[in-house]
């Protein structure tokens, strides 16, 4: 029987690369089964290690010992691969995050990854459920910082980590995954909707600060104005500058927090609907966008929350970082100006006794600014009504369209007289001289007016 012949070595890996199939991607990857240490081997890796078993194979069967030139570098290959990620310390890891911000605005998060040496390798950020991105960078870690963008979706703290470093060798082999430590919290708000003219005017009525006279304070110098008290005036700055100098002093004013109250409505039977899952957001909304608006208007605002209550003046922050992680409850039972009640078809403000509802307070961008106040402001309310009116009377809507056209009735009474009207004009014009004329007989008359009625003659 003849003998086959030995095939060289480059015979022999085309034969296995034949039978494993081609057109594998043969590219690192980080793997998904790890033993406890964390080390595993790469996609690349793998391939290596089954050549490596497949050249054994072909070299124990065949003889062919020239295999060897193969087998032995792969096998060093991985070998030195696993020793140096086994040495490998693990990274410290510092988070740089964006500002808090709205749902639906971005952001970048940047990682500073410090290690002894660079080395090539996979960062991957954990991001929660309210923060979308792409939070996976391979690069060379150690040499500059890692960054990726990010999108807000839902208000709330979200705690951002902690990162998880995969260092890889430099023939990219075998990987190690390296334990790092820290978790960040980015704040994204609720958001925060205009109100409109209506609503913020009734907003602002609530809010009755007192007004002291106190004259503790002073403000600073200034010129005199007609009316002012002869005491406030600095004697010694007016003889400098040779005209009257007062001095001014700032007028405190107790400054009453407007406190608002939020919660989610009850039913009936005197319990929270435990259902919606949405009715803290729509809360939150509400609550948000009515402090906003009493805070650009200089009102301070006590806010009242089932989490807890925070008070603010001039600063929006507080109010609104208060809300992002504000949860659903019933409404704290406190004495407020304002009361927002949050249900499963949106939200209801109540302010000085009338009742709103949320949707139409705030101005709506797809239907524009003037339609959005015309539902909340009265005017806009009244005009509607006398529109419908209209519309049901039939011929009554038709008369009204001739009064506006024509300015007039329809039959044409007032049409003669309007030649009159044109021809009065430049009566009207003629007209000017005689006043002024009458001007210096008015003097007259005043001057002759004590010596009684008409004057002398």
């Amino acid at each position: 029987m003849p003998r086959r012949p030995s095939l060289s070595p480059r015979g022999w890996l085309a034969r296995l690369r034949s039978a494993l199939g081609r057109g594998r991607s043969l590219a690192p990857s980080v793997p998904t089964v790890r033993t406890g240490s964390g080390t595993a081997l790469t996609r690349r890796g793998a391939w290596t290690l089954v050549v490596v078993c497949g050249g054994i194979a072909l070299a124990w069967r065949y003889g062919a010992r020239s295999i060897n030139a193969v087998v032995l570098p792969a096998l060093l290959a991985l070998l030195a691969g696993y020793v140096q990620v086994r040495l490998r310390g693990a990274p410290d890891v510092e988070r740089d995050l964006p500002p808090a911000g709205f749902p639906g605005e971005e952001g970048r998060v940047a990682l500073s990854i410090e290690t002894d040496s660079p080395f090539p390798g996979i960062v991957r950020d954990v991001l929660p459920p309210g923060v979308d991105g792409d939070p996976v960078v391979e690069t060379t870690i150690g040499t500059a910082p890692v960054a990726y963008p990010v999108t807000y979706r839902a208000r709330g703290h979200h705690e951002i980590g902690p990162a998880e470093v995969v260092g890889r060798d430099v023939l990219g082999l075998v990987s190690r995954r390296l334990p790092t430590e820290g978790t960040d919290r980015l704040v994204v708000y609720p958001p925060v909707r205009e109100l409109t003219a209506g609503a913020t005017t009734a907003l602002v009525g609530a809010h009755d600060p007192g007004r002291s006279h106190e004259r503790d304070e002073f403000d600073r110098l200034r010129g005199y104005d007609r009316g002012d008290p002869l005491r406030d005036v600095h004697w010694k700055s007016s003889a400098k500058r040779d005209d009257l100098i007062v001095k001014e002093f700032a007028a405190r004013t107790d400054r009453r927090p407007v406190t608002v109250a939020a919660g989610v409505a009850e039913r009936g039977d005197g319990a929270s609907d435990p259902v919606d899952a949405g009715s803290g957001d729509r809360m939150a909304e509400a609550a948000a966008s009515i402090c906003v608006a009493l805070l650009d208007a200089g009102v301070p605002v006590r806010l009242a929350t089932p989490t807890g209550t925070v008070s603010a003046a001039g600063d929006r922050e507080q109010v609104l970082r208060h809300l992002a992680a504000a949860a659903a409850g019933p409404r704290p039972d406190v004495d407020a100006d304002v009361l927002v009640d949050a249900t499963d078809a949106g939200a209801t403000v109540i302010v000085g006794g009338v009742e709103w509802h949320f949707q139409g307070m705030a101005r709506d961008p797809a239907a524009g600014r003037g339609a959005a106040a015309a539902g909340t402001e009265g005017g806009g309310g009244s005009d509607a009504v006398s529109a419908g009116d209209a519309e049901s009377t039939g011929d009554g809507a038709s008369d009204a369209e001739g009064l506006t056209a024509d300015g007039g009735p329809a039959d044409g009474s007032l049409d003669d007289e309007g030649p009159r009207d044109a021809d009065d004009g430049p009566q009207s014009a003629d007209d000017g001289p005689q006043s002024a004329d009458d001007g210096p007989q008015s003097a007259d008359d005043g001057a002759r007016a004590p010596d009684g009625g008409g004057g002398a003659r």
